[in-house]
């Protein structure tokens, strides 16, 4: 189950993240969580435009990644990707009951 909470449309166009940077975090939530028709696995993006950051947390149902099946560079590589763009850093929290990962949010000038 996804949930977006983003303000209208006509409020984010001038607002950037890096092309599949999303993508990465939703792939990353699924293939890292065990999720099930009874208990789905929640992911919830919120952007918050005045603090300039996009928001992905997913519920923490942590299953077990073959070693062949995961080569944990993902979320480094979004890490540097973002050093090139801004200063602003990606923050990576793990809770006991959730994984949340904020991007900065780049602006576009005309």
């Amino acid at each position: 189950m996804v949930e977006q909470h983003l303000p209208p449309a006509a409020d984010l166009n001038a607002l950037l993240v890096p092309p599949l940077a999303v993508q990465l975090l939703l792939e990353n939530a699924l293939k890292h969580n065990a999720t099930a028709q009874r208990d789905p696995l929640r992911v919830i993006l919120e952007l918050a435009p005045a603090a300039r950051r996009l928001t992905v947390r997913n519920t923490l149902r942590p299953r077990r990644v073959p070693a062949d099946e995961s080569t944990n560079l993902g979320l480094k590589n979004l890490q540097a990707r973002y050093t090139f763009l801004t200063p602003q850093p990606v923050t990576i929290e793990k809770t006991a009951t959730e994984f949340v990962v904020s991007l900065p949010v780049l602006e576009m000038r005309e």
